[in-house]
């Protein structure tokens, strides 16, 4: 006989069920949406590529040289070692590790998180991210979502150096070891 109440009560709460979940789950009132539902940056698949700057940035773009990128951004590359990303008031950059330390001396001794074109010189390892959606080529690759900039990594980006000029003896003069 116990038993008869708690069957009574279960399909009690298995009835009014469908009409919990078919109401809204924000609270009346609440403009915005539930924290699942919240977009975190635009919608489209997330394009990741890391790369050597080996040109210094202009307020427009940046020239890299590919070191890995994930699949979707593979297929955009098809295979090309350089690519030139572009870069708009709305990209972000974030300035981390070796790119945030100042010269000794300089203060404050850190830069900001929030970098600018500015900060991505040639031979810094950055991090290029899109949200795009899938099936792009790399000339249609619209302006960066994010650029996280790393710094200098010589290992990685060897930035080329000038040899310092020879000095050549006077028109005059025999060479050095010839007299």
């Amino acid at each position: 006989m116990r038993k008869t109440p708690l069957l009574l009560a279960l399909s009690l709460a298995v009835a009014a069920t469908p009409a919990t979940l078919a109401a809204h789950p924000s609270s009346p009132g609440s403009d915005s949406p539930p924290k699942n539902e919240r977009a975190q940056g635009p919608k489209g698949t997330h394009h990741l590529l890391n790369a050597c700057v080996t040109a210094d940035a202009t307020a427009t773009g940046v020239e890299l040289k590919v070191l890995s990128a994930n699949r979707h951004m593979r297929d955009v590359l098809h295979g090309a070692t350089t690519f030139s990303a572009k870069l708009d008031e709305t990209t972000l950059i974030r300035l981390v590790g070796k790119a945030r330390f100042q010269p000794e001396g300089s203060t404050p001794k850190k830069l900001s998180k929030t970098g600018s074109w500015g900060d991505l010189d040639m031979g810094d390892v950055v991090t290029v991210r899109y949200r795009v959606e899938r099936g792009l080529v790399a000339e249609s690759m619209p302006a960066a979502w994010r650029v996280i900039d790393h710094g200098p990594f010589a290992r990685k980006c060897p930035v080329p150096t000038t040899p310092p000029p020879v000095e050549e003896p006077p028109a005059g003069e025999p060479p050095a070891g010839e007299l």
